[in-house]
């Protein structure tokens, strides 16, 4: 796929409000079958490594994990994790590595309308480049509820164009009551950007939020 055919991508997905998960799923299960096991994609988010290095392990959940990457840095590092994604071959992908690498993750094809956060259940949760739609308001509401007292929601990607769409999702998250540890405009590649061009091609700015539940 060329860096116009990924940009493209990212912009019809960004606007998936008139699409269903059935097209997201068909989407990305092309992407992930054009990449190669072992390569650069497989390298954990670099906010997300920051992040963690100060925490605890615990209960973890990746929203929109695509090949595993950053579930299966979770699990090396002792975190108990959920994955979640649409496309059957990312996660498919992210079973075959955990076990070639001898970790255990709960990798699911699962749709995140539907996914029960539950109440109180979760350290850490990841959306590492899943960009909330407009037909998924409630979603804020559910990660929050989903969250322990002093649990951490780490964000990176947030929608295009990015400085507006950093300060959109804070707004968003707002009535959650979840406090803003980190708020980040942040110029650069992504860390999708410097993988092969595999999928990103989202440019060389992109936000950033770490948020954590009171305790």
């Amino acid at each position: 796929m060329g860096a116009s055919d990924a940009a493209a991508l990212t912009a019809r997905l960004q606007s998936r409000s008139t699409t269903s998960p059935e097209w997201t799923a068909v989407n990305f299960n092309r992407i992930y079958s054009g990449v190669k096991t072992g390569d650069s994609s497989y390298a954990p988010n670099p906010f997300l490594v920051e992040t963690v290095s100060t925490l605890r392990a615990g209960k973890a959940l990746d929203v929109g994990m695509g090949n595993g990457r950053n579930t299966i840095f979770l699990a090396q590092q002792g975190w108990d994790v959920t994955g979640l994604d649409l496309s059957d071959v990312g996660v498919a992908q992210a079973q075959e590595r955990a076990r070639t690498l001898s970790v255990r993750i709960d990798a699911r094809v699962q749709d995140i309308d539907v996914f029960d956060f539950g109440a109180g259940q979760w350290d850490l949760i990841c959306l590492l480049f899943f960009v909330i739609d407009e037909r998924q308001q409630m979603l804020y509401q559910r990660i929050a509820a989903g969250l322990k007292p002093g649990g951490f929601v780490v964000v990176e990607g947030l929608g295009l164009p990015v400085l507006d769409s950093l300060l959109q999702a804070w707004a968003k998250w707002a009535p959650t009551n979840l406090f803003p540890l980190r708020l980040e405009y942040r110029e650069g590649l992504t860390d999708t950007d410097k993988m092969d061009k595999v999928w990103s091609g989202r440019g060389s700015s992109y936000g950033r939020l770490l948020l954590q539940k009171p305790i």
